[in-house]
């Protein structure tokens, strides 16, 4: 069963207290749909820090957002103590199609690019045995960490495997967020990398 704990508008901030309204959400959501916290088994993230230039140039702003990141897992290791690993899918700025019309002050470029450090370094951090998932080896701090499916697209250019965002893809008013009629081109990527990836297919 997959049950949607995405909150629009909550940057990764929002998301770092154990006692957030964001978690409390989340829980209620389970709840909805006939499951329990102890009954999760593997999470699917992806965040955002709000008006990342606030945090400084790269790569200030992608370590904060790490350090964000780390805490949500840390929460979610807590709150959600059988999720055995955490698929990132990336950027995890959102899904800035167009990006290079986008003046938002939310995550602009070339923010939503930059923040795909944020996972490699935690992912470079648990390889080096420092996030500890292996109960075999201690107490799990966070889940098991893996990359996930690539939304990023440079504008309009047609990226090597041939994926590709254009203007009508997305709002006019921020060229950040989906029309709803891009939404199954997001999916498509989605379901594909869970079909496909060694990682990810014995959930699917």
């Amino acid at each position: 069963m997959i049950v949607d704990g995405a909150q629009g508008g909550e940057a990764s901030t929002d998301w770092t207290n154990l006692n957030s309204s964001t978690w409390s959400t989340v829980a209620s959501r389970l709840s909805s749909a006939g499951v329990n916290s102890n009954q999760v088994q593997i999470l699917w993230m992806k965040h955002a820090r709000r008006q990342p230039e606030a945090s400084g140039a790269f790569p200030a702003h992608a370590q904060a957002l790490q350090n964000d990141e780390e805490l949500i897992l840390r929460d979610g290791e807590t709150l959600l103590s059988q999720a055995e690993d955490c698929i990132f899918v990336e950027p995890h700025a959102g899904l800035r199609f167009y990006h290079h019309s986008s003046s938002t002050y939310l995550n602009p470029e070339p923010y939503a690019f930059e923040s795909c450090f944020s996972v490699k370094w935690l992912i470079e951090k648990q390889i080096a045995g420092n996030l500890n998932y292996d109960t075999n080896k201690g107490p799990a701090i966070v889940p098991w960490l893996s990359w996930g499916p690539y939304l990023w697209v440079d504008g309009t250019s047609l990226r090597g495997d041939g994926f590709f965002w254009t203007t009508n893809d997305v709002q006019s008013d921020s060229r950040i967020r989906p029309r709803m009629a891009a939404f199954p081109k997001a999916a498509h990527q989605l379901l594909a990398f869970f079909k496909t990836d060694p990682t990810a297919t014995p959930w699917s």
